[in-house]
């Protein structure tokens, strides 16, 4: 049942993280598009950097899940590196416990609260143009979401890896 689970996050976690890496074409397309208009045709726009803008946020905090399937966080591992396998991996059976799950709970728990409150009053950006703000906040949510059963994965992962010996 571990390994299912574990097998499906993975899976959920880099289909909607390649999904979302396909932002950036529209995002360069906006900004070279920009870019032509406002030093060629000397024409600029009020939207496009606040769409890319509003993009490029989604195409970053989606990744995270993603990029946890893969060990590829930074991390400061100056001590870390130096230890055992086992003592990595016990490390990180206490530490993620103690650190990564109240992080992104309380994350997750605060951006669900401003995200509600955000769709309610149908919040809008502070610009001339004051796109909907609240679509890019229900994904941030889903993102920390999304972190949050991926973290658990990881920990599940590891926790099988120290107890029987075997890799998910």
């Amino acid at each position: 049942m571990i390994r299912k689970y574990v097998e499906t996050m993975d899976k959920i976690s880099i289909f909607v993280g390649k999904a979302f890496s396909f932002l950036i074409i529209p995002i360069v397309i906006l900004q070279a598009g920009e870019a032509l208009l406002r030093y060629v045709f000397d024409s600029p726009t009020i939207w496009s950097w606040e769409v890319a803008m509003l993009l490029y946020g989604a195409h970053f905090i989606v990744g995270a899940a993603w990029v946890m399937t893969y060990e590829g966080h930074v991390r400061t591992d100056m001590l870390y590196a130096k230890f055992s396998a086992k003592t990595q991996q016990l490390l990180e059976l206490i530490l993620f416990p103690l650190i990564f799950f109240p992080f992104v709970s309380v994350l997750l728990w605060k951006c669900t609260v401003n995200t509600l409150y955000s769709i309610s009053i149908r919040e809008t950006t502070f610009t001339q143009w004051a796109p909907p703000f609240y679509p890019l906040k229900v994904v941030i949510t889903f993102a920390f979401l999304l972190l949050l059963f991926q973290g658990i994965a990881k920990w599940l992962r590891v926790f099988v890896l120290f107890t029987k010996g075997e890799e998910i």
